[in-house]
């Protein structure tokens, strides 16, 4: 598993939960939701159960264009992740899914639909170590009186996952 796929892992482990927001542009399109993370595969796809929309599923697009906020009370990191999200229906594909149990699969071919989400995009928001000299204090002051919403304690690290 690539480096940064590895990192990324660790931090969506760790946080576990993540605002989904579907973004095509169509009259039907899933709902915003919280999401729990099922698991992230060995080729970085994240799985998720959503509740089945009460529409014909089959009037959705099955490939849309998403975005997860991953952000935990407590935990300095967050995650802003941008992908492709499919909706799976079909049940030979689900039974192939490796990282869910069989209680999932059901829950998947019943009430809930499975997503799966290709990375192509990851902004990791973490603390950075403020630098111990006066010009760094008193810039800070400065940036901190005119620009009251200017945080220069987080840095935003961004990675692209190839593929």
């Amino acid at each position: 598993m690539d480096k940064s796929l590895e990192i990324i892992k660790d931090k969506i482990e760790n946080i576990g939960s993540a605002i989904m927001y579907s973004v095509p542009d169509t009259v039907l399109k899933l709902p915003t939701q919280i999401v729990n993370t099922l698991c992230i595969d060995e080729l970085g796809h994240l799985w998720f159960l959503v509740p089945r929309p009460v529409q014909h599923v089959a009037l959705f697009d099955r490939i849309f264009p998403v975005k997860l906020s991953y952000f935990k009370k407590g935990i300095n990191t967050s995650l802003s992740i941008n992908g492709l999200g499919e909706m799976i229906l079909d049940p030979e594909v689900i039974n192939t899914v490796t990282c869910i149990d069989d209680e999932l699969r059901e829950k998947a071919r019943d009430k809930y639909m499975l997503v799966r989400i290709k990375i192509e995009g990851v902004e990791m928001f973490e603390p950075t170590a403020r630098k111990n000299n006066v010009w760094a204090a008193v810039s800070n002051f400065f940036m901190e009186t005119l620009f009251p919403f200017h945080n220069p304690s987080r840095g935003v690290v961004e990675y692209k996952i190839a593929g």
